[in-house]
């Protein structure tokens, strides 16, 4: 191959290469070798090459060997030798340059390796003479797969630094994205996306730090081949994964959940496989596996378009940054494939999509944080106004109470005291006669033939008929300082506490009155009106006698008006007890 006047360039050592199937010759034995000599285009791997001695196998050893014609000059020239699989020696001139891994002619004896250098070749010649030995058992595409470039060593040199700088930044940037998607997780922890794409930047800062081999190798020098190839491809496994748990995160209702479930189970599957096969043969299934990522990355584009009709928010951006990624996994297959010549661009695709996604998360949570402003600044207006309220509603519950209480204690028909609330006040109203030294006197009271009262008016009536009654007694217990009170039916009951003369009046006066009200009974055998008829027992406080049950008065004032009763009604008994 000529290269004379183009030193200063950086030239592909790309056409026909000698090559010697199943051979490992070094220079001296390459000329002697001519007859098994045969020609192949560099780069391509092995197995496609159609040969005397058909080449069937991804897997074998050969040498390859070419001559460059240059100009000599005092500069330095240079050979950039990329990844060739898996190990190779190289010659030039006859002296041994570069051995990356250990040559073989079986399995068990080859040791892979995957490194780029760079090569000073001499100057100062017209011809460069160059061999090189590879032998590969591991990966699925043998021999030389990529360009070997020739050109000045300053630039070749600074070419190799900006690929390593290039791998080294979007290994960088990754891992920063991962570091701040993890952050807003742990920040809000109710939502698991962030957490999804935080192990997505992950896996793919991981598989781009090693699929590029010279920066991790730089930097960790005793990291063997196997470890590296093992986490690169579980590096694509877990990305597989993590995307798609993320996608149906973000766009529930347009991924399906069955889909979801296959591509985890199958990149389960995989992984399992990874882990615990040996590199021949779960590299011979990336192919397969690679059907799977594309399936996935198709499917996803058509759920980012279904999103993106329905108008879900940030779809767009989902759709614009799974255009490029879809391109650059389509280009990096066919490149994996040996189909076209181009280089891996994923990791560049997938920094696009990241970005376009992290923007999609980023306006969620400043969405979420203006709302929690907007919560907080609501929240602060409720807070200020809650005392106010709460001094109202208490004002209001307090009047409730007091009305729940009147009710318990209030008869519900005439509105006057129920049984419970005279049993209470009849107790405590015999303290206070015990402790004032005063009497004790209790009425009790029966409407005259209040049966033929209904009977003739109604019980419409007759409930009237009973209110008016309990308003005059209730009147005239106030006025008093007792209390009135319904006891039962058409029965009442009427309690005091004071002097003997002021007690004593008290029967005459409620007979009395219920008589002047003169509401009309013609059923009645006492009178033309309501009249009542009436028992009342006065009992005197003394210093050295306890005052008698309630019950004993109730029952000495029910025989009192049974008496009046039994007298012709319209009249009361009373009487004193010690």
């Amino acid at each position: 191959m000529d290269v004379r006047g183009k030193e200063s360039e950086s030239v592909p050592l790309e056409g026909e290469w000698a090559f010697y199937w199943n051979q490992l010759l070094t220079p001296d034995q390459v000329d002697s070798q001519a007859a098994d000599r045969q020609y192949v285009e560099v780069p391509s791997s092995w197995n496609k090459y159609e040969l005397a001695g058909a080449v069937n196998s991804y897997y074998g050893y050969a040498t390859y060997a070419l001559t460059l014609t240059q100009t000599p000059r005092k500069d330095k020239n240079a050979l950039y030798i990329p990844n060739i699989s898996t190990a190779y020696k190289i010659w030039v001139n006859g002296e041994l340059l570069k051995q990356n891994g250990v040559i073989a002619t079986s399995k068990e004896q080859a040791v892979p390796m995957s490194r780029e250098f760079i090569l000073e070749v001499p100057s100062d010649t017209e011809t460069l003479h160059i061999v090189i030995q590879v032998s590969n058992f591991t990966h699925p595409r043998g021999g030389i797969n990529e360009s070997i470039k020739y050109g000045d060593f300053n630039q070749l040199s600074d070419s190799l630094q900006n690929k390593t700088a290039y791998d080294m930044f979007l290994t960088g940037a990754l891992f920063i994205m991962c570091l701040y998607h993890l952050g807003l997780y742990c920040m809000r922890r109710s939502d698991s996306s962030p957490l999804y794409f935080s192990i997505f930047c992950l896996s793919i800062a991981v598989r781009t730090l090693l699929a590029g081999r010279t920066a991790v190798f730089t930097l960790l020098p005793q990291l063997t081949y196997d470890l590296a190839v093992r986490g690169e491809y579980i590096g694509l496994v877990l990305s597989v994964v993590s995307f798609t748990l993320f996608l149906r995160r973000i766009y529930t209702r347009e991924m399906s959940l069955l889909v979801l479930r296959v591509l985890c189970l199958v990149s389960a599957v995989y992984a399992v496989i990874i882990l615990s096969t040996e590199l021949q043969f779960f590299m011979s299934l990336l192919k397969y596996f690679q059907i799977v990522i594309l399936i996935s990355i198709s499917y996803a584009l058509y759920v980012f378009i279904l999103a993106a009709i329905r108008k879900r928010e940030g779809a767009l951006f989902s759709l614009g940054g799974s255009i490029v990624l879809t391109i650059t996994i389509f280009n990096d297959i066919l490149y994996n494939q040996g189909l076209i010549l181009t280089g891996y661009y994923v990791p560049l695709g997938l920094l696009v999509f990241i970005v376009s996604h992290s923007f999609i998360l980023g306006m969620s949570f400043s969405k979420a944080f203006a709302s929690s402003e907007e919560l907080a600044s609501k929240l602060l207006l409720v807070n200020s106004s809650l005392e106010e309220k709460v001094r109202e509603r208490t004002v209001e519950l307090e009047e409730a109470n007091r009305w729940l209480e009147k009710q318990t204690l209030a008869d519900g028909l005439t509105g006057i005291a129920n049984r419970r609330h005279f049993d209470e006040e009849s107790q405590r109203l015999l303290r206070k006669a015990k402790n004032d030294n005063t009497g004790f006197c209790l009425l009790l009271m029966d409407i005259d033939c209040f049966k033929g009262y209904n009977d003739t008016y109604g019980h419409l009536a007759g409930d009237e008929c009973l209110r008016k009654v309990a308003r005059a007694l209730d009147t005239m217990a106030r006025q008093e300082g007792g209390m009135a009170a319904r006891f039962g039916g058409e029965e009442f009951a009427y309690i005091a506490c004071g002097a003997s003369d002021e007690l004593s009046g008290l029967a005459e006066q409620a007979v009395s009155g219920i008589r002047a009200l003169t509401i009309p009974h013609a059923a009645s055998g006492a009178a033309a009106h309501v009249t009542i008829s009436c028992g009342m027992v006065t009992w005197m406080a003394h210093t050295d006698h306890e005052p008698p049950g309630l019950q004993l008065l109730i029952q000495k004032a029910d025989e009192l008006l049974y008496q009046a009763k039994q007298s012709g009604r319209d009249r009361y008994y009373q009487e004193t007890v010690q």
